[in-house]
């Protein structure tokens, strides 16, 4: 029963603190990026602190502590798909990371950042946003299958 409230928990952990702190880094790159601001320097190292917390909070997401009991699949299937969404997001959080790192050394120009690198750099982003996003569906179900029925929320 230990097991299942932690499993719970850290799902909660991963969806509230992670995801909501990433979407706050990530909404702030768009802000930054918006058309009356193309004329400022872009905060290049606060984005990359950003990502790479995001990231690690993602990392330190320990399920190898949570023992899940034999009988419960869908308490098993629900590890096994948070800890899928946990590697695919530490890969998207890696990709935000190398392409802001790239926009860094090209804005200091420490490097010439081709236009083929770029699109591969975005493709390479967009393909890990839809594994994630896919990812995160599924783990949705799992999540809402498993504390269905389950009032943890008693006030």
């Amino acid at each position: 029963m230990a097991g299942n409230k932690r499993i719970i928990r850290a799902t909660e952990y991963f969806y509230v603190d992670v995801i909501e702190n990433y979407k706050l880094v990530e909404q702030e790159v768009i802000r930054e990026n918006q058309l009356l601001k193309l004329f400022k320097r872009p905060k290049y190292d606060e984005r990359i602190a950003g990502f790479t917390n995001c990231r690690d909070m993602a990392k330190n997401i320990n399920l190898k502590e949570i023992t899940i009991d034999a009988p419960d699949k869908l308490g098993a299937e629900l590890k096994a798909d948070l800890a899928e969404c946990i590697r695919k997001f530490v890969k998207l959080c890696n990709a935000y990371i190398m392409f802001q790192s790239k926009l860094k050394a090209k804005a200091e120009r420490k490097i010439k950042l081709k236009l083929s690198e770029y699109k591969e750099i975005a493709n390479e982003l967009k393909e890990c946003n839809a594994e994630m996003s896919e990812a995160l569906k599924e783990l949705d179900i799992v999540y809402t299958d498993y504390t269905e029925g389950e009032n943890k929320y008693n006030f």
